[in-house]
């Protein structure tokens, strides 16, 4: 009885065996299973990796290949633009020597040849002593005189006769920068009176006080010569000059008026503050008919002066009331400037037309050799 239980704990030990190395073997089968395919997916994370690192790799290459080549890029770059540089400077240098030769060459040209004087930015002097003062203003006269014949030589059939104003600026460079040599003006017009009535008008207004000028001084040279000291009323400037009048030559039924303003006076001392214009100017007072007069008014004003010297730009825009911005430029305060005197000349000649329209009422003179242009007449 004992030996059959012992034979069947003995059965039971064995199945209990044989199922524990069942469930041994499974486990390591799944071990093996596990690692294989943790084997598998780690070489495919490996390989996923290798390929992203390769990827990295090469990107990085080629940002250094770009950064290489954009480095010799501007390298190159760099190289050409000195090279430029110096093929521009080179060529700058050639410039500029064949317009030396070239100015060199026009100086040289101008020296052999005769021409045209341009105008004349010469101060005018007038000494202390009298004879010296008598033959300056005599001599200053005829020249200016002079010059207007020249400019309008008379041709009674091939003169233009229509009306025109016409300013021209004459720019030169200062310490300021660009400044005003000159004033060049020509007016023509017509006023239907006696040229010698009209003529007579204008010297009135030069040898009396006027609304714009006021004479403070006046002597007489000789009879058909005087000099004159004005204040302009407006501008505050003051003009001293050597008026003359002029009957035409034999077969010219013309009078002329010049004037030459003077700017040193040996006499007549700078005071402080004063400036003075000056410059040459003349009236030439045409015969048409006995009751149509051509008026032809050159003038060649140069920069006001005072006590140091030539004006500015911005101070003769000052002196004239022109308006000045800090943002202007000089070519616009010319413009300005040139306006400013168009429009001072056009008034002057419509005030002047005024005051010879009472000769339409009058009879004319014409023909007559009186002394009509004498100073105390």
């Amino acid at each position: 009885m004992v030996e059959r239980q012992d034979i069947g704990k003995t059965k039971g030990k064995g199945k209990v065996k044989a199922k524990s190395l069942s469930t041994s073997a499974i486990r390591k089968r799944l071990s093996r299973d596990t690692e294989k395919q943790l084997i598998q997916t780690t070489k495919e994370l490996v390989s996923v990796l290798q390929f992203k690192l390769e990827t990295y790799q090469a990107r990085d290459q080629m940002r250094k290949k770009s950064k290489k080549l954009h480095e010799l890029a501007r390298q190159v770059a760099e190289e050409e633009m000195h090279a430029l540089c110096d093929e521009q400077e080179k060529l700058k240098m050639d410039v500029e020597r064949r317009e030396l030769l070239k100015s060199w060459l026009v100086s040289w040209a101008h020296a052999q040849s005769p021409h045209e004087s341009g105008p004349n930015y010469m101060e005018v002097t007038l000494l202390r002593d009298d004879d010296g003062r008598r033959r300056g203003c005599v001599h200053m006269t005829h020249r200016t005189h002079m010059m207007s014949q020249q400019a309008y030589p008379s041709k009674p059939f091939g003169n233009k006769v229509e009306d025109k104003t016409e300013v021209k600026m004459h720019l030169g460079q200062d310490d300021h920068g660009t400044c005003i040599k000159a004033y060049e003006c020509h007016l023509q017009y017509t006023i239907f009176a006696n040229y010698e009535n009209v003529a007579k008008t204008w010297r009135m207004d030069l040898t009396d006080s006027t609304p714009i000028l006021r004479l403070t001084f006046m002597e007489e040279i000789d009879e058909h010569i005087a000099y004159i000291f004005h204040e302009h009323t407006h501008l505050k400037q003051s003009r001293i000059g050597v008026i003359g009048v002029f009957r035409g030559y034999d077969g010219q039924d013309r009078i002329t008026i010049t004037q030459t303003g003077i700017v040193v006076d040996e006499r007549c001392p700078f005071v402080q503050g004063e400036t003075r214009s000056n410059g040459i100017q003349w009236v030439l007072f045409e015969h048409v008919t006995d009751l149509i007069t051509i008026v032809r008014w050159s003038l060649l004003i140069y920069c006001p002066v005072n006590a140091n010297g030539s004006l500015s730009l911005h101070e003769v825009a000052h002196s004239v009331h022109s308006p000045v911005s800090p943002f202007d430029s000089d070519e616009v305060i010319v413009e300005r400037l040139c306006l400013v005197a168009e429009r001072a000349l056009n008034s002057i000649r419509d005030q002047f037309r005024k005051r010879c329209d009472r000769f339409k009422l009058e009879s004319f003179t014409m023909g007559t050799r009186d002394p009509l242009f004498n100073v105390d007449d």
